[in-house]
């Protein structure tokens, strides 16, 4: 029971937690202002909101507070105080300290000084907080624990009636801060604790008595302001009622003894109320499904305190029904992945032996290896968890069909093949035959007509009481009979004899040499093995063979057999004589067939190669002599060569600039070929000069040609002016880089020498002038000011670089 009441203090220590059903009594000082409701208040103490004040910081005072109806501990011989206490304002020694009492007779004559205000001659427990050094000892402040007979008072020094000797030097209790003191007494142990440390004073006394719970303090010649707080005083309270509990077993389940729940100090009885304790815990009893009740109660030993009883249930649950069974049909060497159905439960447990040491997947597999019997064990579980008997089941995995066949192929030709059937299977008593999968017989030792020349499957279903299986064999019907002839490549060069070679083949015994027939372009032509032949025209030919094996059957084929025309004389050539620059030519003159590949030498290290007949032009650099060889090369026909010799002229090179400027009324522009003179050239100028050279005194566009005997060059140039203005009508100044400013020296060229431009507006005002040639001209402002949209007049002066001066006037238009 200690270590009971050793949790119950922590709970208070931490939480304020105050009991009161079925407490011997419980009563407390709090609030604010403090409740003194029952209580008795001495006439120097008083309440000052949430505490009471013993003493003021005065001399010679004493204070105290008492419940006024005594609690017996007779029956019950347990309590626990709790009070929070302060001593400030004091002098210098403080005195004199605080003290709690539990006493018998009423309390009166309460004691100023060393007496700590307790009444005169206690009979009972005090604990005494004593702060002033009366004994000379100087260990005060110091704790005193004494049971008092009644007719003395207490002594600070004086051990007479200490339940323990005195703790001292305890100086937090008047370092003027708030400190808790627990006081627990428990049938003759009692404990002293500060500030849920653990106790600072642990001793042994009897205190079998009905008194009065009540604190007191004094002053003398020192003083200190004396006061508690949160007071609660009370006795032994109801312990805490068990938890309701269900325990449930299946029946026959063991029981290893009574029922364990948590608690202490447990009284079991068979009733809610009233009735006698149980000599125990009950131990259930599982042989008889059904639901049993007892109740249970936590006790306070030595006193008449215990907690509501509590409901246990026993509910002892029936077995669940024995398992029903579908089990699916399994035959050997057929997998299956269907496990026995339980078709009277959805819980439930399969085990391999009788001992459930080897529980089952519910998706377990039957091993159908081979026929026989399987042996398992089967128990349902109820939906409360109890399992039935273990069963044993049987699961049979039946003989499934063993199919083979035999069969004698008997050749036939373009219709069928009889295949006779002689079927070795076993464990059936029903056949189905298919061949590619089309169902044409259902006899044991059928004869079947087969389609050939294919393979074909032959697929036996065989079948018993319980299992089925198929059998399939791959059937080649018809003989091998083959007709054929290399004609690889299938072309032949005008002239030469086609010779094809026959390769039919059968093997069935027999010769085939005195059956073959040639047909060409459908004609009948001759029945020898091989064709021997000489084809006259270059054109495409179709040649059939026709054979005829020895059972009958007669086979065809055709191939296209092409004849190339032979082709000596590929290229026409154009003219032999040509400038650099310009393009010798060869064309075809022949049909573009058999052609394999054709290779050109162009005389000047560029080498062609052809897979057919195109017109081709060559350009030379370099005058000269070349000589163009040809090679032909045909896939059937022999290959051919041609040469070719041709001349290359220079053509005369004209080169002077290609652009030139010239000044109105400025000195003349001198034009002649870059390239050195040639006395045996022909120069003519667009002009009509026939010189190498030519004067220009006006802008245009002037050609120089320069003629030998087979060949003639040309350039010509653009003389532009140098010396012009261009006006822009119109500009638009709105910051997007296009247009912006108004300034004809944007088109000028670079003649321009001298520049003077002014802006006036429409009412003659000028608004813009500038003389700089490297300005940006005018940006639409005056003063700084954007002007608005309109028309504008400008007067330019320009003066070029050839002396010439011009003035120019005109509008522009501003767009905003």
């Amino acid at each position: 029971m200690k270590s009971y009441w050793i949790i119950l203090l922590h709970i208070f220590a931490i939480g304020g937690i105050k009991h009161s059903h079925g407490q011997a009594f419980n009563f407390s000082l709090e609030g604010n202002p403090v409740d003194i409701t029952n209580w008795e208040l001495g006439n120097l103490s008083s309440v000052d909101n949430d505490e009471v004040v013993l003493t003021q910081p005065t001399g010679d005072q004493n204070g105290y507070i008492y419940y006024q109806t005594p609690q017996n501990l007779a029956s019950c011989s347990e309590f626990t105080v709790e009070f929070d206490f302060r001593i400030t304002q004091s002098s210098s020694s403080t005195a004199d300290g605080i003290a709690f009492f539990y006493i018998t007779n009423p309390p009166s004559g309460f004691i100023t000084g060393g007496g700590i205000g307790l009444p005169t001659n206690p009979e009972g427990l005090i604990v005494v907080l004593d702060t002033y050094d009366n004994d000379g000892n100087n260990n005060n402040p110091l704790v005193s624990l004494r049971n008092m007979p009644g007719n003395v008072n207490y002594n600070e020094g004086n051990t007479a009636n200490m339940i323990i000797p005195d703790v001292g030097y305890q100086n937090f209790i008047a370092d003027g801060n708030w400190h808790q003191c627990v006081i627990h007494y428990e049938f003759g142990e009692i404990t002293v604790s500060f500030d849920g440390q653990a106790p600072i004073m642990v001793g042994n006394t009897t205190l079998n008595l009905n008194g009065y719970f009540g604190f007191s303090s004094s002053t003398g010649g020192s003083w200190a302001r004396h006061a508690i707080k949160n007071v609660h005083i009370y006795g032994a309270s109801e312990p805490e009622k068990p938890d309701d509990e269900t325990f449930e077993f299946c029946v026959g389940d063991e029981v290893e003894g009574p029922l364990e729940i948590q608690g202490d100090n447990l009284k079991w009885f068979s009733q809610p109320v009233g009735g006698n304790p149980l000599p125990g815990a009950p131990t259930p009893n599982t042989n008889i499904p059904g639901v049993y009740t007892y109740y249970v109660e936590e006790t306070v030993p030595h006193c008449n305190l215990s907690s509501e009883r509590a409901t246990i249930k026993i509910i002892v649950h029936a077995k669940a029904l024995d398992p029903i069974v579908n089990i699916p049909i399994y035959c050997s060497g057929q997998s299956s992945n269907q496990t026995p159905l339980v078709i009277n439960s959805t819980n439930y447990q399969w085990y391999f032996d009788e001992f459930k040491t080897q529980p089952l997947d519910p998706n377990f597999n039957i091993n159908t290896t081979l026929a026989g019997m399987t042996t398992l064990y089967l128990e349902n579980i109820s939906p409360n968890g109890c399992p039935s008997d273990l069963n044993e089941i049987l699961i049979p995995v039946h003989q499934t069909p063993i199919l083979d066949f035999e069969y004698n192929q008997i050749f036939g030709c373009d219709l069928k093949d009889s295949l006779i059937i002689q079927n070795l299977s076993e464990h059936a008593n029903g056949y189905k035959w298919y061949v590619n999968d089309t169902l044409v017989s259902d006899e044991v030792h059928p004869s079947l007509f087969i389609p050939y020349p294919d393979i074909h499957q032959i697929k036996l279903y065989g079948e018993n009481e319980y299992c089925n299986t198929t059998l399939v064999k791959e059937i080649e019907t018809g003989h091998e009979f083959t007709v054929d002839f290399l004609a690889e490549p299938p072309y032949f060069c005008e002239g030469d004899v086609m010779i094809l070679e026959n390769t039919s083949h059968s093997n069935v015994e027999g010769n085939l040499e005195t059956s073959a027939k040639w047909y060409i372009d459908g004609v009948y032509e001759t029945n020898t093995w091989d064709l021997e032949k000489l084809l006259p025209f270059t054109r495409t030919y179709e040649i059939e063979l026709v054979v005829t094996n020895e059972v009958g059957c007669e086979k065809s084929i055709m191939k296209e057999i092409e004849i190339d025309p032979r082709m000596d004389k590929m290229f026409d050539i154009g003219d032999t004589a040509i400038c650099t620059g310009d393009h010798i030519q060869l064309l075809t003159n022949n049909q573009n067939k058999g052609i394999d590949e054709i290779s050109v030498q162009w005389g000047d290290g560029t080498n062609w190669s052809l897979s057919e007949y195109l017109d081709l032009q060559h350009s030379y650099i370099e005058p000269g002599l070349y000589t163009i060889q040809i090679n032909n090369h045909f896939r059937a026909c022999p290959s051919s060569y041609q040469e070719f010799v041709v001349s290359i002229v220079e053509t005369p090179i004209v080169r002077f600039l290609t652009r030139g400027e010239i000044c109105l009324q400025g000195e003349e522009i001198y034009l002649e070929n870059l390239e050195p003179y040639n006395p045996a050239y022909k120069y003519l100028w667009s002009n009509g000069d026939k010189t190498h050279y030519t004067n220009i005194l006006t802008p245009g566009e002037y050609s120089l040609q320069v003629f030998n005997e087979y060949c003639v060059g040309k350039q010509t140039i653009t003389i532009e002016s140098d010396c012009f203005v261009k006006f822009p009508n119109a500009f638009s100044p709105n910051g997007d880089g296009d247009n912006d400013y108004f300034f004809p020296r944007q088109a000028l060229s670079k003649g321009l020498v001298a520049f003077e431009m002014e802006i006036y507006n429409r009412w003659g005002q000028k608004i813009f002038e500038s003389n700089n040639i490297n300005g940006r001209g005018w940006d639409g402002k005056f003063n700084n000011t954007d002007q608005p949209q309109g028309v504008y007049v400008y007067r330019i002066v320009a003066k070029f670089k050839n002396g010439r001066e011009e003035e120019y006037h005109g509008n522009v238009t501003l767009i905003r």
